[in-house]
């Protein structure tokens, strides 16, 4: 059993380094505008490293991403370097980000999300300004997230 877990928006916060609100939509060249040494500055957002561990233990994640395959070094140290747990990583478009098999599917973008029309169970959403239309579990922090899914877990 696996989760699809997405790294950017999702997982890493983007934003302090862009100085900026980041669309869903990002431009081709996004990552190639910072150094590498930047991009080791993104910082995850609060509780997440937390959730996915406790998410290892009963599932595999594979991590998605947008980001160029030239940006595999720096992503990879990233998550390792922040402790999170040890996965996969696929670099994919939003578009290709559909896995029919997976538990359930972690992400950011309404597009991820317009895949599992129908499978709403499976998402949960990290909300951001370019997602509230979007249809699934909702989650503003990592730590709601984290709760929700340790009282689901005592119900088993």
């Amino acid at each position: 059993m696996f989760i699809i877990v997405n790294i950017d928006n999702t997982i890493a916060n983007l934003k302090p380094i862009a100085n900026q609100d980041i669309p869903a939509d990002l431009p081709e060249d996004f990552y190639f505008c910072f150094s590498k040494s930047l991009m080791f500055r993104i910082k995850p957002y609060p509780g997440a490293v937390k959730t996915l561990k406790y998410i290892s233990q009963y599932m595999d994640i594979i991590y998605t991403t947008a980001r160029p395959t030239e940006m595999a070094f720096v992503t990879v140290r990233w998550l390792e370097i922040n402790n999170f747990p040890s996965g996969q990583i696929f670099f994919l478009p939003p578009e290709q980000r559909y896995f029919s098999d997976a538990a359930g599917i972690i992400d950011d973008d309404p597009r991820v999300a317009q895949l599992y029309r129908g499978q709403e169970s499976k998402i949960y959403i990290k909300t951001q300004p370019y997602n509230r239309h979007v249809k699934g579990h909702r989650f503003g922090s990592w730590e709601k997230l984290l709760k929700a899914l340790y009282h689901a877990n005592e119900n088993f």
